[in-house]
């Protein structure tokens, strides 16, 4: 789904997942910062603009 630029809707599955599996506070701080940097590059991560782009 990354690469389909979708990176904010994987972090959104990431956190939630998270919860869910109520997982200890560092592997759910682990889970946040992996969310948290897609979120961050997701403007980078927009693959399918940048192959219609060139």
């Amino acid at each position: 789904m990354i690469l389909q630029g979708k990176a904010s809707i994987v972090a959104a599955a990431i956190r939630r997942t998270a919860t869910r599996l109520d997982l200890t506070k560092t592997k759910r701080t682990n889970a946040d910062r992996a969310a948290d940097y897609l979120l961050r590059k997701a403007p980078g991560l927009d693959y399918p603009t940048a192959l219609t782009n060139g």
